[in-house]
């Protein structure tokens, strides 16, 4: 038991018993000796070691995942550049010129828990992807060009995109694959933000084709080599699906050592801090001395914990008979809705509780008589 609560209890009985007078006319064995005490006291709880999403999740250490400034986690890799060499002989009226160029694959040898989940609990949201395309062209003249990006899991394609037409001009060009373009010379592909959902095994740009009209074909020397260099990257923030659904269990690290004494009931007060964006639903149960749940004892929860936001609630504990236990956990199941999708996951969100208080409405009911049974 909590020494200070010991040490009121001991007081609380000598006064009991110093209040008592002697008459030997009196029955003693007739004395009520139950007595309550310590009602509407409140015994402070040691507060919980914040909760922090990046340890959660495990996604530090991959060449693949990135933080920004901000500590916003982010996709982001670049696959081999892709070089090719293009004669253009006299092809009279085809458009279509031959290349001669190797496949390129992007392998993922290890991939957090998080990203590759299949159990549907806990996945990301991968949905602002982009893909920036750059093209080299040596060639002196406008020409189009087209290429497949596919996405392989256990050997199988989950993911397949044509991009086709592409304009090409010499020297430099910049394209930004999105699927709601934003950006200037941005190109939209439907469903670019399932590229990466779920997490492939490898991402592979399978083909080059070139396409150059007579026109342009004109300003070319037939015959002659030109080089051509394809580079591509893949970025994209990290965050929740709107439909995630798991639950976390916190201990609270206190030696409340409530097993000795009739509670009828208790409430536990707590002030929370929550950057991450995810609701939390709170339960608790309690335990015996050694770690069994006690199932008799019911607690109810004043509210829900909103994603970013901060807030107090409690956590009633109720019983039919005495409320005896030894210690808590708290038991969060966290859920995501629309109006938290989209919210960039940052390594540094927390969840917090802390000014964590016992309160004892009903106060200790003790049997003075009780070592005497």
């Amino acid at each position: 038991m909590d020494k200070t609560l010991s040490m009121i209890l001991a007081g609380s009985a000598i006064f009991v018993f110093s209040a008592c007078q002697v008459d030997s006319d009196y029955n003693l064995e007739k004395l009520d000796t139950k007595v309550t005490i310590l009602k509407n006291a409140e015994f402070p709880v040691p507060d919980m070691t914040p909760f922090k999403l990046g340890d959660y999740l495990d996604l530090d250490g991959y060449e693949y995942i990135v933080c920004d400034e901000k500590g916003d986690y982010q996709v982001s890799f670049a696959l081999e550049p892709m070089t090719a060499t293009v004669t253009l002989p006299d092809l009279g009226d085809q458009d279509r010129i031959q290349t001669n160029y190797k496949p390129v694959v992007y392998g993922f040898d290890s991939v957090p828990d998080f990203l590759y989940s299949q159990d549907g609990q806990i996945a990301p949201d991968l949905s602002e992807m982009e893909v920036h395309v750059e093209m080299d062209s040596e060639i002196p003249a406008e020409f189009s060009i087209g290429s497949t990006i596919e996405t392989l899991r256990s050997g199988a394609v989950q993911h397949k995109y044509v991009i086709d037409n592409l304009p090409i001009r010499q020297g430099k060009n910049d394209y930004w694959l999105m699927e709601e373009p934003t950006r200037e010379n941005g190109i939209a592909v439907p469903e670019l933000g399932n590229l990466l959902s779920p997490f492939p095994d490898a991402l592979k740009m399978s083909d080059l084709t070139v396409y150059c009209t007579a026109n342009q074909r004109a300003l070319v020397s037939p015959g002659t080599e030109y080089g051509l260099t394809l580079k591509a990257s893949v970025s994209s923030p990290v965050c929740f699906k709107a439909d995630n659904r798991f639950t976390l269990s916190f201990p609270i690290d206190a030696k409340l050592d409530l097993e000795q004494v009739g509670l009828k009931q208790a409430i536990l007060y707590l002030d929370y801090e929550n950057t991450i964006p995810l609701n939390f639903s709170l339960s608790a149960h309690a335990l015996d001395a050694g770690g069994k749940r006690l199932d008799s004892i019911k607690a109810e929860t004043e509210s829900d914990i909103v994603g970013g936001t901060n807030g107090f609630t409690s956590v009633r504990l109720a019983t039919q008979g005495d409320l005896r236990f030894a210690s808590m956990v708290l038991e969060l199941t966290v859920s995501s809705d629309s109006s938290l999708a989209g919210i960039h996951i940052n390594r540094d969100q927390r969840i917090r509780f802390y000014g964590m208080h016992l309160w004892l409405p009903d106060g200790i009911q003790i049997d003075l008589d009780s070592n005497q049974k």
